[in-house]
């Protein structure tokens, strides 16, 4: 999940949903609530370590770490020098995932199908938008956090890329420390931003984790199907050829892409080979967790 929501386009809702711990994921979120806070307040830990599923959230807030703290250099760095590699692997993730999640919809009807046109027309427009210019105040790192957190735990919409409309992905994925923190030292800039990103993450989460939680339970075919669509539309982002129409300067002075559009290779090269193999391993790799996330839960 962490590896995932790195990427603008991928989200690690996504990956929680094929691996099915989806729903846990939601339950152990609504487990933080007034009476955690009731608890905290007067310092009864037994009584706090009986209301959280801690060992699930600890397993996935230190897997997320990890995965951010580790990768987020190296696909910075990939997506400068083999972009078209990176993309093609994430867009056969997200490919493979709409199979899976699909399938999972018990009633394929009318209703069912127009809420997945509607969504995968949604987010077909919403990833084809322009990153803006946004101001650099916490509470708009904070705001950012809130809307991002909810894009991170949807299946289809990826809290990278809500960063990058905002005009925020570049700046909080340059935040994140990398290997080197023990030659350069802590940048208290830096850890002020991911500290109100984090403050506006946590937010977003508590509120929408509630709401997707009683849809899955009374409108379970329906929220499935409109995930589906959203993961289906999201695919513009991911295609791995892209054509750089217009670009910016991020903070460091580099040049960054500011609007791509996709394009069809212009030769069959290694590069589309390479494209295709990495696409297809990443199918490969969604449907042997979807199969592990199945075993999971007819066990839970």
């Amino acid at each position: 999940m962490g590896a995932a929501e790195v990427v603008p386009g991928v989200s690690g809702g996504t990956l929680a949903f094929i691996l099915g711990i989806y729903t846990e994921l939601l339950n152990a979120i609504k487990s933080i609530n007034l009476d955690l806070i009731r608890s905290a307040l007067k310092f009864d830990i037994k009584r706090i370590f009986q209301i959280v599923p801690w060992q699930f959230l600890l397993a996935i807030a230190v897997g997320n770490l990890l995965a951010i703290v580790s990768l987020a250099s190296f696909l910075e760095h990939q997506l400068e020098v083999n972009p078209s590699r990176v993309w093609a692997f994430f867009f056969g993730l997200v490919a493979a995932s709409i199979i899976t999640v699909g399938a999972t919809v018990k009633n394929w009807n009318a209703v069912t199908i127009g809420l997945a046109v509607a969504t995968t027309i949604g987010a077909y427009v919403l990833v084809g938008l322009v990153p803006t210019t946004t101001p650099d105040a916490w509470w708009f790192f904070v705001f950012s956090g809130a809307i991002a957190s909810c894009a991170l735990i949807l299946p289809g919409i990826s809290g990278s890329f809500i960063l990058l409309l905002l005009g925020k992905y570049n700046r909080v994925l340059g935040a994140v420390p990398g290997s080197d923190i023990l030659e350069t030292g802590i940048v208290w800039e830096d850890m002020a931003v991911l500290v109100f990103v984090g403050i506006g993450v946590l937010i977003g989460l508590l509120s929408i984790a509630r709401f997707l939680s009683w849809l899955f339970e009374n409108y379970g075919d329906y929220a499935i199907a409109a995930l589906t669509g959203l993961m289906l539309g999201s695919l513009r982002r991911l295609w791995p050829f892209k054509e750089v129409v217009e670009w910016t300067t991020d903070r460091h002075g580099a040049q960054v892409p500011l609007i791509e559009n996709n394009i069809l290779p212009p030769v069959f090269n290694s590069e589309v080979v390479y494209a295709i193999v990495l696409a297809l391993v990443a199918a490969g790799f969604v449907l042997l967790i979807s199969r592990l996330g199945q075993g999971h839960e007819s066990h839970a």
